[in-house]
């Protein structure tokens, strides 16, 4: 259920409303914490919520939503439009299937996911949900998701996770390996997006991130 809340507690996370998000975030998505995502900020650019990272023959590769800001710099997360005008998911879903075809698990999870890759809509909020949707069925989780429901700079009494870095190794978890595609003849590459950890361990997805451990902070 996703609904509007109008207060906080200890036990929430606030995250960006991502693209594919990271395993880092989907760590905090199946901690058991209400899951807050903020879609009232001024809509950073060049972020997780319009990008997200795969690992490829090639190495990782960053795919990017290309998107309409109908209020120009000021635009809110929950206005922005996806720039339909290019076949941009044709080109992510080849790239995706290009990418894991040869992983275990893909041919189980691939339909239901090309489907909504194949009707993207219109308002990238919509669409990033969709897909943790989808997601969140996969891996057998209900997280308690609710949107935020107006802006606020700080969140004192729970974490806010919000920043989002190009720097995909800046986690808030210890990411353990596992194998990947090309585990063969590449480095392992922690904190992909969540598809990268679904298609190469499956139904055990879910099990090594409820297994993740919080970094300490000194």
């Amino acid at each position: 259920m996703i609904n509007n809340p109008h207060h906080t507690n200890s036990n929430e996370v606030i995250l960006p409303l991502s693209f594919l998000p990271s395993i880092d975030h989907y760590c905090h998505i199946v901690s058991g914490s209400k899951i807050l995502f903020e879609v009232h900020e001024t809509f950073p650019k060049q972020t997780c919520r319009n990008r997200a990272v795969i690992y490829t023959a090639n190495g990782t590769l960053r795919l990017t939503i290309p998107v309409i800001k109908p209020s120009g710099n000021s635009s809110k997360t929950h206005e922005i439009l996806i720039d339909n005008r290019t076949q941009w998911n044709r080109i992510h879903w080849k790239a995706i299937t290009s990418a894991y075809n040869k992983s275990p698990f893909f041919l189980y999870y691939k339909d239901q996911l090309e489907q909504i890759f194949c009707n993207p809509g219109d308002v990238l909020i919509e669409f990033n949900m969709k897909l943790i949707s989808q997601i969140n069925v996969f891996l057998k989780i209900n997280p308690l998701i609710e949107f935020t429901s107006g802006f606020r700079k700080d969140y004192e009494t729970h974490p806010d996770k919000r920043s989002c870095t190009k720097d995909i190794s800046l986690t808030d978890h210890i990411l353990d390996t596992y194998t990947q595609v090309f585990s063969d003849r590449l480095p392992f590459v922690p904190n992909l997006s969540i598809l990268d950890l679904l298609f190469n361990e499956g139904p055990y997805a879910v099990r090594y991130l409820k297994n993740a451990r919080l970094k300490t902070r000194e």
